[in-house]
């Protein structure tokens, strides 16, 4: 059963490989910029540390705010999952989805070379476990539904055209935005791990830091 999911896996990416190749450039590209962001902004670094500082030490005296932390995390996997939702309507906001999977690689790029920044090698592993090991799982939920959206955009732009297609337009409608709560579910899952999973990790290091 692995395998023929491997399989499936595979052929998708294969038959939209121009497609993933744009999104993938688009989140690199993204992760560059915020990269070169956090490098050009040495203000907003030092700030940056003083507010981690408060943090860790907050932190290592009373644990984190579990249930803040999941509607932060949640709330903002669930904005770019409803962009890319929204974008995916009209052939003319596809550009859009490139612009919100760039602005995830931003976010990921900044808070990376952030850390690095201010902690070296602890950097690394901070950012490791804040920032690679959620978006290990948030990312690919990402690229998917962008993928399902392009795709969604160009079917509708094809059936725009056609006389007496209104039902399969209507179809069409339904089944992105079921597409859009699943996506959403899973963005909430991924909020979830981030907010009681990663905590716990976290814990047994976070003394390094205060």
């Amino acid at each position: 059963m692995l395998t023929l999911l491997k399989q499936k896996v595979f052929h998708h990416i294969k038959i939209n490989k121009i497609p993933y190749s744009l999104l993938f450039s688009a989140l690199f590209i993204g992760a560059v910029a915020g990269g070169i962001a956090a490098r050009l902004a040495p203000h907003t670094i030092e700030s940056l540390i003083t507010d981690m500082s408060i943090f860790f030490s907050t932190y290592s005296l009373f644990g984190a705010d579990n249930l803040a932390t999941f509607s932060r995390s949640a709330l903002a996997n669930i904005q770019v999952i409803f962009l890319i939702f929204i974008s995916g309507f009209f052939r003319a906001t596809v550009p859009l989805i490139f612009l919100w999977v760039g602005s995830v690689g931003f976010k990921i790029g900044f808070s990376t070379i952030f850390f690095i920044s201010a902690y070296s090698a602890g950097g690394a592993l901070l950012a490791a476990l804040l920032i690679w090991i959620p978006n290990l799982i948030f990312l690919p939920i990402l690229l998917c539904f962008a993928m399902s959206s392009i795709r969604t955009a160009g079917i509708m732009h094809k059936l725009k055209s056609c006389g007496g297609a209104k039902a399969l337009k209507r179809k069409l409608y339904v089944n992105h935005i079921k597409e859009f709560l699943f996506f959403c579910a899973l963005a909430i899952i991924c909020g979830g791990i981030e907010a009681f999973v990663l905590p716990t990790i976290l814990r047994p290091i976070v003394g390094l830091f205060v």
